[in-house]
């Protein structure tokens, strides 16, 4: 927890763990936007909305913040100096008088780094689960039939990525088929994972199909595949 004055400058009174957060000792009397927003993934117009709300709120009417709450971000990434990556929360609240004048913003900082990297392991868990369950609903004989058609044609399109040098419809044509009745197949067992993927490299051929100045990019294609 930090409190922030006129000048958007942090006051002494501040929680312990803020420099822990921030790896730093060098807290009180910092400018706000220094301390919290440097080096972070927000975009130089999103902090100077939020600068500017700050300056709008302090020292005026409780409504001020109202007004501006929808500025003041809540989540971002930001790099420390010794060049990790933590994800930070922010929750923002005013402290006003009797009068209901702003005095001071409060802010609520949250290192969320291991909760997000816990969400996103479970989400790929999730993920694998499903794909897992998505398999084991269709007949074995079928799925190997699938898993070897799949296979044939994902190779026929790499042998005429690898010898088609230039731009070339009629090829594009073959791959963009060969790809498409992949994900029909995935399509029609149910295979939702295999199908948005396909589905995006199916959709670099219709580019090259329909966009004359697409260029032919055989790496980028190979990669895609």
């Amino acid at each position: 927890i930090v409190t922030v004055v006129q000048g958007a400058v942090i006051l002494p009174e501040y929680s312990a763990y803020l420099g822990q957060i921030f790896e730093t000792r060098d807290i009180a009397g910092q400018k706000l936007m220094n301390l919290v927003f440097t080096n972070t993934n927000l975009g130089s117009d999103v902090l100077s909305q939020v600068e500017a709300a700050a300056d709008a709120c302090i020292g005026e009417d409780k409504m001020n913040f109202g007004f501006n709450s929808h500025v003041f971000v809540t989540e971002f990434d930001k790099i420390m100096p010794n060049g990790q990556a933590k994800s930070l929360e922010l929750s923002w609240s005013p402290i006003c008088n009797e009068d209901d004048v702003c005095e001071k913003l409060m802010l609520c900082v949250r290192d969320v780094t291991e909760l997000k990297a816990l969400a996103a392991e479970a989400g790929q868990q999730k993920r694998e689960l499903e794909m897992i369950g998505q398999i084991l609903a269709v007949n074995q004989e079928k799925f190997h039939q699938f898993i070897d058609s799949s296979s044939e044609f994902i190779k026929e399109n790499q042998e005429i990525i690898q010898k088609t040098k230039a731009k070339d419809m009629e090829a594009i044509g073959l791959l963009f088929r060969n790809m498409h009745t992949i994900k029909g197949n995935a399509r029609t067992y149910a295979f939702i994972h295999f199908t948005n993927l396909v589905h995006e490299a199916e959709q670099a051929y219709d580019q090259l199909r329909k966009d004359p100045e697409a260029a032919w990019d055989a790496p980028e294609l190979l990669r895609t595949l």
